[in-house]
């Protein structure tokens, strides 16, 4: 969807993106935050459903600059939104979908 007015700016809206794990990679000049989402998918394969497991991947290219401006940009909303909602936990009831590891290894959240 664009959006445009009379000083000829133009704004483009991409697809809403859920993500259920993300990777941080970087090099000298640049850093990726590379959001991806799994999720299985029942293919007919010869007349017989087969699942699949489809990976879609949302990659965004910082420079390490505007990397620390959304990080300090993050830890101002996320204090923000703890002050009005409380607390966000990382750790999740075993009985819930979502649990969040990191694993500072590999620089990856699933």
């Amino acid at each position: 969807m664009f959006m445009s007015d009379k000083n000829n700016f133009r704004s483009k809206t991409g697809t809403s993106f859920s993500a259920d794990a993300f990777a941080v990679v970087f090099r000298g000049d640049q850093m990726v935050l590379d959001f991806k989402n799994t999720v299985p998918r029942l293919d007919n394969v010869r007349d017989e459903k087969q699942r699949t497991m489809v990976s879609e991947h949302q990659p965004i290219l910082l420079t390490p600059k505007r990397a620390k401006a959304l990080k300090n940009l993050l830890e101002g909303n996320i204090k923000k939104y703890e002050e009005k909602y409380g607390e966000i936990s990382t750790q999740t009831k075993s009985n819930e979908s979502e649990n969040v590891e990191v694993d500072e290894s590999h620089d990856y959240i699933a």
